[in-house]
């Protein structure tokens, strides 16, 4: 019993954090890719190719895990959010935010239920 009390709370946050890293890992590519056209056009427009309905890269992304994707434009940065779908196998876990910043290169992943508004 004693043996479970200590490490069953460590088992339950790796597995947590196991869940995590699949939006981070798919954040993380996203923010990466969008960047790299956003130079070839503007944020604006990379966003919202990615963002096709089936075919961007944001809509294949959802469709293949157990997170929904949503990318935005700010002002000079990408944003992005990976919150668990609501029957997937993340439920519970908090979600996974992202921004870059295309003119400098600065990317940030961070797992926290408040959305980056800057990196």
């Amino acid at each position: 019993g004693i043996l479970s009390a200590v490490a069953l709370p460590n088992f339950l946050n790796q597995t947590g954090k196991a869940k995590a890293t699949e939006a981070k890992t798919k954040v993380s590519s996203l923010l990466k890719q969008t960047s790299a056209e956003s130079l070839e056009s503007n944020i604006t427009t990379a966003v919202n190719a990615a963002n096709t309905a089936t075919t961007g890269p944001v809509a294949v992304a959802t469709a293949a895990g157990a997170w929904t994707y949503t990318m935005t434009a700010g002002t000079g940065v990408i944003l992005i959010t990976a919150a668990p779908t609501a029957n997937g196998t993340a439920v519970g876990t908090t979600n996974v935010q992202g921004c870059v910043n295309p003119t400098t290169g600065a990317i940030q992943v961070v797992q926290q239920a408040t959305a980056l508004t800057s990196c």
